[in-house]
C-alpha cells in the first residue's frame, strides 16, 4: 500500500458505537448506578470467583518451596498494570509521530482517528483480569496435557474454557454467564477466527490416545486457537 493510499482510509467502520457494550441478555444498570459499560465488567469479573480461583494456580511449573510462586492471579494483576500502563502511553500525541511520518499523515489528524479506538482503562483492565480465568496450572504445559488427557471428550483449550465461564459457567447470570459486554468478549477471545477455517489441520487429528505413551508427542497435543462455531451467537 502506497503512502497515499493509506490518507485514503476510511476510518468510520472502526469507530466503536453502542453495539460495543451491548450484553447478550438485556442489562439496563441499576437506578442511580452511573458506571460505564466497562467498569461493569471489571467489577464482574474482579469479584468473581472464576477469579479468585487464579490464586491457587501457579502460573510456571516451579522446583522446591518457597514464599513467592507466581500464580495465574498475581500474573492477572502485573498484566493490568502493564496493559493500562500502555493504553496510558499510546494516547499521547508523541506516540503518533513516528507513525504519521511512516503513514505522510498529519500526527494531530491521525491521534484525532486513533484516539477513540484505544480501550479505556476499564476495558483493558477487564481483559487483562479475565484473560488466564479457566486455565490450569503449570502455563501451556497444563493445557496441553488437559488437551491430551481429554482427547475423547473433545479435548481441552485454554481460551475456550475461559470463554465457556465467562458466557455460561460463571452464576452471575441463570444462563449467559458474566453476561459482558460485546467488546470484553471479543478481547478476551485473543484469536478472532473461526478455528476451523485458521487450523484446519485440528479437525482432522484422530483424537484417539490408544497409542503407546513413549511414542506421544507433545507438540502433537497443543491445541489450536480460534473461535468454535458454536460460540458465535454469544456475539
Amino acid at each position: 500500500m502506497q503512502k497515499n493510499e493509506i490518507k485514503q482510509i476510511d476510518m468510520k467502520p472502526l469507530i466503536i458505537d453502542s453495539s460495543w457494550t451491548e450484553r447478550f441478555l438485556p442489562d439496563p444498570p441499576r437506578e442511580k448506578d452511573n458506571r460505564p459499560p466497562f467498569r461493569r465488567d471489571r467489577g464482574r469479573i474482579l469479584h468473581s470467583a472464576a477469579f479468585r480461583c487464579l490464586q491457587a494456580k501457579t502460573q510456571i511449573h516451579s522446583i522446591g518451596e518457597n514464599d513467592f510462586y507466581r500464580t495465574r492471579l498475581t500474573h492477572s494483576l502485573e498484566v493490568a498494570q502493564i496493559g493500562s500502563s500502555l493504553v496510558a502511553q499510546l494516547k499521547f500525541l508523541e506516540t503518533f509521530e513516528s507513525l504519521s511520518q511512516t503513514l505522510n499523515i498529519d500526527k494531530n489528524e491521525l491521534q484525532k482517528q486513533l484516539k477513540p479506538l484505544l480501550p479505556s482503562n476499564d476495558l483493558i483492565e477487564s481483559l487483562c483480569f479475565a484473560h488466564d480465568i479457566g486455565h490450569p496450572p503449570f502455563g501451556h504445559g497444563g493445557e496441553t496435557a488437559l488437551n491430551y488427557m481429554m482427547a475423547e471428550q473433545g479435548g481441552f483449550e485454554g481460551n475456550a474454557q475461559t470463554f465457556r465461564i465467562l458466557t455460561k459457567l460463571e452464576p452471575y447470570t441463570e444462563n449467559a454467564g458474566m453476561n459482558l459486554t460485546r467488546r470484553t468478549l471479543l478481547g478476551v477471545v485473543k484469536y478472532p477466527a473461526l478455528l476451523d477455517v485458521a487450523s484446519p489441520q485440528y479437525a482432522e487429528l484422530n483424537f484417539s490416545r490408544n497409542i503407546d505413551p513413549r511414542f506421544v508427542r507433545i507438540h502433537d497435543w497443543i491445541p489450536g486457537k480460534g473461535i468454535f462455531r458454536d460460540d458465535l451467537k454469544m456475539f
